[in-house]
């Protein structure tokens, strides 16, 4: 009797533990798989917002080309004058309250008694006041600068050259990026440049506050002082066409790549 008790009991504790590690089992199964849907999940709300910040400069870029190319009409329409250009950037200004400003720079002795640069400029000063300036000058001598070399070589149908991103003072210091287009004169002849300005701070709240919601959601919380810790970090930057970085996280490490 003692020994089938003993064998009952071996049994019964087999049974039991058998039960355990397969219960053990599928729960620990069950919350991977919630770890790895939730996991996926993260990263795919993730991977929209990065979108969205690709969508928001790709809608940024085509608003500026649909905005240069009307503006330019506006522009070429009043070339009798130096006030004329001024009063045509003006007005383009006004209906375009997201541009920081709008230009127009054109050949040596252009106009006459303006000298050998000229380059209408119209801008914000504030939220409601528009400021005019004559910025060509041998300081700011926009003959050798790039943006007016680019734009000046372009077929008038062709779509224009955006910069890259700039420092420029000639205004209010600040970093920017142009988009710009020849000028024709009423023989179609190119006689300068039409551009418009953006101003890159947008740019920088936009990314920070996306990069900040994407790291909330893969719950990614870094310890700045472990370098071994940048593993899984999310970073995102936008560089120019040289890999220069225009804006993003300042802890990105190129050498990752």
């Amino acid at each position: 009797m003692k020994k089938k008790s003993k064998l009952s009991r071996r049994i019964t504790w087999r049974v039991i533990g058998i039960i355990v590690f397969f219960n053990v089992f599928i729960i620990g199964a069950v919350i991977l798989f919630d770890f790895v849907m939730a996991l996926l999940q993260s990263e795919t709300r993730a991977q929209h917002l990065i979108d969205g910040i690709e969508g928001k400069l790709e809608t940024m870029v085509q608003v500026v080309k649909t905005t240069t190319f009307n503006n330019r009409v506006e522009v070429e329409a009043h070339l009798d004058s130096p006030e004329t250009v001024f009063d045509a950037l003006e007005r383009e200004l006004r209906v375009n309250k997201r541009l920081v400003g709008c230009f127009a720079a054109f050949e040596p002795e252009y106009y006459k008694g303006q000298g050998r640069w000229f380059e209408a400029y119209a801008y914000y000063t504030d939220s409601t006041h528009i400021g005019r300036q004559q910025i060509g000058s041998p300081r700011h001598d926009y003959f050798n600068g790039v943006w007016y070399k680019q734009g000046f070589s372009l077929d008038r149908s062709a779509d224009g050259y955006l910069t890259d991103p700039y420092f420029d003072d000639s205004v209010g210091s600040s970093l920017y990026c142009s988009y710009v287009l020849p000028i024709c004169d009423r023989e179609g002849q190119k006689v300068g440049v039409y551009g418009v300005d953006l101003n890159l701070d947008w740019i920088y709240s936009t990314i920070n506050a996306d990069e900040k919601k994407v790291k909330k959601m893969e719950n990614v919380e870094n310890d700045p002082n472990d370098p071994d810790d940048n593993e899984n970090a999310f970073f995102v930057q936008i560089l120019d066409s040289k890999g220069k970085k225009i804006a993003g996280s300042e802890s990105f490490d190129d050498k990752s790549l």
